[in-house]
């Protein structure tokens, strides 16, 4: 429960995050439901749907660091 005008901050990888090449093994190599995952705007979408203000958006992959 936040009280009124109180900030949540998530961190949550999204399914464009194992786009990259690097990505893409990790698909292979590690069991996931990758298809239930969330598109970054999706997810957005649907915080703002259940009553959420998004102030500050921040992207980032933690895996486009790797060029393969």
């Amino acid at each position: 429960m936040l009280k009124p005008e109180g900030q949540l901050i998530i961190e949550d990888l999204s399914i464009e995050t194992f786009d990259n090449n690097l990505g893409k093994i990790f698909r292979k190599l590690l069991y996931h439901p990758y298809s239930a995952m969330y598109k970054h705007e999706e997810f957005l979408s649907y915080l703002e749907k259940i009553g959420f203000k998004i102030k500050i958006k921040k992207v980032f992959n933690p895996l486009d660091f790797a060029i393969l």
